[in-house]
């Protein structure tokens, strides 16, 4: 059984194709994480407050509540 061979016109759809994915990638903001708040919330150096979808950890910050079962608390 022979390899099959990859025609000129599919190398170069493939290559521009790479060209302009590593183009838009060149162009894409950064923005780092400055704090952590909790096990599913982040605040971003642009000031954005992320929570992070179907995660659900302990809760150690609570004032009035006890750090919950495997919750690691610094306080």
């Amino acid at each position: 059984m022979q390899p099959q061979r990859i025609s000129p016109s599919n190398i170069l759809f493939l290559s521009l194709l790479l060209l302009f994915i590593s183009l838009s990638c060149a162009n894409a903001n950064r923005i780092k994480c400055t704090r952590v708040v909790d096990g599913e919330t982040i605040i971003l150096s642009n000031g954005e407050k992320v929570r992070l979808i179907r995660v659900d950890t302990p809760e150690t910050k609570l004032p009035h509540e006890p750090v919950e079962y495997l919750g690691f608390s610094n306080r």
